[in-house]
């Protein structure tokens, strides 16, 4: 069910549906409708946490950097990486 107002299911669906399909159906509505929101979240996520450590994420994401990130998880852009940190399918961590 959604409002007028509502881009789309809320996340909070993904607690109580029980059906993978319809699981697997939101997950691909915030991957794909809200990439450019991921995008977003995903790179303040990834800006925190190297503040969080004393650094710019410019200082550590170097194209050298990015190479091996992207050779582990096959990104092609720094843009695919932070929508898959916004979307929550990568962490920080990782």
């Amino acid at each position: 069910i959604t409002s007028q107002n509502s881009k789309g299911p809320s996340r909070d669906w993904l607690k109580f549906i029980k059906s993978s399909s319809a699981k697997a159906k939101i997950k691909q509505f915030y991957k794909n409708e809200l990439k450019e929101d991921n995008i977003r979240v995903g790179q303040a996520k990834l800006e925190d946490e190297a503040k969080k450590k004393g650094y710019a994420l410019s200082d550590l994401l170097t194209e050298e950097s990015f190479k091996r990130i992207s050779d582990r998880f096959s990104f092609t852009a720094p843009e695919e990486m932070y929508a898959a940190v916004g979307y929550g399918s990568l962490t920080v961590n990782q």
